[in-house]
């Protein structure tokens, strides 16, 4: 398997743990395994540390958009642009 299709899978499965997380069906305490798979991936990551303290802030903000909470629109704003922006970082990092 490429590195290329390694990392294609690698953010298919943030992509669909943090989708999972911020669902407006779960509440905090549903959503928190997701959200900790999703912490658990950092260790996947290449030895960057720019690179993993963005997902580690991108993994902070899906945690605050889960459940049905106020200001969801806002986090899941965030989390929307922290997660193009670690989509981006990693396929540099990976390119290097």
């Amino acid at each position: 398997m490429s590195e290329n299709s390694n990392t294609e899978n690698l953010l298919a499965k943030i992509k669909q743990l943090k989708d999972d997380a911020v669902a407006t069906y779960h509440t905090k305490k549903t959503a928190k395994p997701f959200v900790e798979q999703l912490k658990s991936i950092e260790y996947q990551l290449p030895e960057n540390p720019a690179l993993r303290y963005l997902f580690c802030e991108f993994v902070c903000y899906v945690s605050e958009a889960s459940g049905q909470g106020r200001d969801k629109q806002h986090w899941l704003s965030s989390v929307a642009q922290y997660y193009n922006r670690f989509e981006n970082d990693l396929k540099i990092a990976i390119n290097k």
